[in-house]
């Protein structure tokens, strides 16, 4: 009876012990089978997503945050219906900023070393609202740069979008706030290591160094004397080059013609693309220096609104605008564009659509017809495409064609677009417009200040003129002084204005009256600058 006694205390002695340890190791066992465990719950509630994060645990995230504004996540989740997404490209930081995002729906401020990765995000789910966002932040700090390191940082993030997601927005903000004389010894710091230089940084960087081609030929002699051949950045550099800076230090870019063909190593096509660049650069040099001699300034009015109103006016149709081209009524393509922006937001047209340009191009070859930047073209194409109007399809295809006709439109290689440096009110309907601009054919200069030009805006009850000013008494303290290689024929003045539309997406656009006509009445507008292209 004793022994019968104690075997049964034993047996609930052990009992008592597995009855502690037995939901220890279960409690064990999910602990390490959790992230198993958390997606088959995933599996179980289709609400949500199953999201694989780098160097963490994978995150349960509602599907509805990531498909509400994500045509991609749309596609893999509820089309394809995943019900996990792998992440791990992207760091568990930027994840966790990102889904903060989604559900918030605004980008305040984010911290410039997370600012890539989300911005990658909103481009590889297309999450437009937030590319929108990523634009306003980075326009904000471009406008925002104070030192050579914000510079640097700005340049490098608008390079790489433009590299690796192929949108050139940011660079060209980048461009057109920081080209000309102010950018030369930033360009000069990447140029140091001109030869290992990534060749696709070239192109911004030529951009930016605008008509100052010092820096480029330093750079160009400096890699001639240091290789054995021509290495192939040297020879984009000199396929890519404007050719009007040649004619600025003519002997100069001679000289290195003459080292580049003894070069030991040069290679035979090397040897003959560089012998005819040589020579169309020399005829180039030659027939603007006769020019230059023989030119007497004859023409001073950049832009006269009373002519404008007329033209506009006069042209209702397609077919007034070209004959308003043939009897002279007009010299720009710019006007010419705003009447074609008038005539079809009245008529619907059909073949005259494709007889138009034809005739265009004839007329403008013919009679000398001021040409339309392709910058002007491609502000009033990007706002057309966001248009609800009947015709805005055949305005589009009609600036499209003109953009592609080298009568019609001149490139971006041809044209320096100046920003207005400064206002100087003169009297109530007078102003002084000062631009900074050297010209590639001015060379050295030793007067005070800057080079530049003025343009003197007069108005009076109706209209208002735009005149480059020649009198050297009307640059006194100014800051500028001006040179006679500065034309008025080859200027394009034009106001940028950037728009608000109703879902708040802004864009730049040229103010002019025609974009009333395309858009909502309700679009807000804020002026940005007075451009000038120059044709050089």
């Amino acid at each position: 009876a004793v022994v019968s006694t104690q075997s049964r205390e034993a047996v609930v002695s052990t009992q008592s012990t597995g009855d502690i340890l037995l939901p220890f190791f279960i409690l064990c066992g999910l602990l390490r089978r959790l992230p198993w465990i958390m997606t088959q719950l995933a599996h179980l509630n289709e609400s949500t997503t199953v999201l694989i994060i780098r160097d963490s645990d994978p995150l349960c995230v509602e599907t509805s945050i990531l498909t509400a504004d994500s045509s991609v996540f749309t596609y893999i989740l509820e089309e394809c219906q995943f019900e996990e997404h792998d992440l791990t490209d992207f760091s568990s930081e930027a994840v966790g900023v990102f889904l903060t995002l989604l559900r918030d729906k605004e980008l305040i401020d984010v911290d410039e070393s997370m600012f890539r990765e989300i911005h990658k995000l909103a481009v590889a789910f297309k999450i437009v609202w937030l590319e929108i966002h990523c634009n306003r932040w980075i326009e904000r700090k471009i406008s925002a740069v104070s030192s050579e390191e914000d510079r640097a940082y700005v340049f490098e993030e608008s390079y790489y979008v433009l590299k690796r997601l192929e949108k050139d927005e940011y660079m060209n903000m980048f461009v057109d706030e920081f080209g000309g004389s102010d950018s030369i010894t930033f360009i000069s710091r990447y140029l140091e290591d001109f030869d290992n230089l990534d060749t696709e940084m070239l192109y911004p960087l030529l951009k930016l160094a605008g008509s100052n081609h010092e820096v480029i030929l330093d750079t160009l002699t400096q890699s001639v004397a240091n290789n054995p051949g021509l290495s192939k950045n040297a020879f984009l550099v000199l396929q890519n080059i404007n050719m009007c800076c040649f004619q600025a230090d003519w002997q100069r870019w001679s000289d290195l013609f003459d080292e580049i063909t003894e070069l030991p190593e040069i290679s035979t096509s090397d040897m003959r693309i560089t012998s005819k660049l040589q020579n169309m650069a020399w005829r180039k040099s030659r027939s603007n220096e006769v020019e230059n001699k023989e030119k007497v300034v004859s023409q001073t009015v950049v832009f006269d609104s009373n002519k404008r109103n007329s033209l506009v006016n006069d042209c209702v149709t397609l077919a007034h605008i070209v004959t308003a081209v043939s009897t002279g009524k007009t010299d720009s393509m710019r006007d010419i564009a705003l009447v074609i922006c008038k005539a079809l937001k009245k008529y619907k047209y059909g073949q005259e659509i494709d007889q138009f340009i034809p005739n265009l191009e004839r007329l403008c070859e013919e009679k000398q017809i001021q040409r339309l930047p392709w910058h002007l073209i491609d502000l009033m194409i990007n706002v057309s495409k966001h248009s609800t109007k009947n015709n805005a399809e055949d305005f589009i295809s009609l600036l499209t064609s003109i953009r592609q006709s080298k009568v019609l439109s001149s490139s971006h290689r041809e044209n320096v677009f100046i920003k207005q440096y400064a206002k100087i009110e003169v009297s109530s309907n007078e102003y002084k417009w000062i631009y900074r601009f050297k010209h590639p054919s001015t060379g050295s200069c030793t007067q005070p200040g800057e080079c530049g030009f003025i343009l003197k805006y007069h108005k009076d009850t109706r209209n208002y003129t735009v005149e480059l000013v020649t009198n050297s008494e009307y640059y006194i303290d100014t800051g500028v002084h001006y040179h006679d290689v500065i034309s008025a024929r080859d200027m394009c003045v034009y106001w940028v204005v950037t728009l608000t539309l109703q879902d708040g997406t802004k864009l730049d656009t040229v103010m002019w009256g025609w974009w009333k006509k395309w858009l909502p009445a309700d679009t807000k507008k804020e002026l940005k600058g007075c451009y000038v292209a120059y044709n050089v």
